[in-house]
């Protein structure tokens, strides 16, 4: 069996893996990093996980909490500024 590579790929190619590589700077440590099994258990995208486990999807409307956009000294907030 032939390992198909970009190189010597054949018309029967049916399947090519993608990843994404970045360096983990700024003083990460494996140590770091032990709590990626258990976020991996907790991911919606893996198949494996039963999904009756999972806490319930959260809503659009959280995002709103994020940047509270209080009224400026005229009254208006951010959104109030391009709604004229």
């Amino acid at each position: 069996m032939t390992n198909l590579t970009v190189e010597n790929s054949t018309d029967s190619l049916k399947h090519l893996t993608s990843s994404l590589l970045f360096p983990l700077t700024h003083g990460v440590t494996p140590e770091d990093l032990r709590c990626l099994h258990e976020l991996w258990g907790k991911l919606r995208l893996n198949l494996l996980v039963d999904r009756m486990s999972l806490p319930s999807h959260p809503k659009w409307d959280n995002l709103l909490a994020l940047h509270k956009d209080d009224p400026d000294e005229a009254g208006l907030t951010r959104q109030d500024h391009f709604n004229d």
